[in-house]
């Protein structure tokens, strides 16, 4: 057999290897890991329509995100802030 002869037969060993033998065992495991795989209970409830409320109104404490320090350098009162 030439050089290129041998190659070539390599490379077809090589293809069949490749499509006779691990993508049938592809599928296997993939089927052994979809077989495992179970979908998770879902409680679910139906929207129903109603009028949007554009205001809502509660009881509680505002708090700000930020403090600030106020430093005054000229004597006087604070009338309104």
């Amino acid at each position: 057999m030439s050089e290129e002869t041998r190659s070539f037969t390599e490379r077809a060993r090589a293809f069949l290897l490749r499509r006779v033998v691990l993508i049938p065992f592809g599928v296997v495991v993939l089927l052994i890991i979809f077989s495992r795989v179970r979908p998770i209970p879902v409680i679910a409830h139906e929207a129903s329509g109603g009028p949007l409320v554009r205001e809502a109104f509660g009881v509680g404490t505002l708090e700000s995100a930020e403090q600030v320090l106020l430093a005054f350098d000229v004597g006087g009162r604070i009338i309104e802030l």
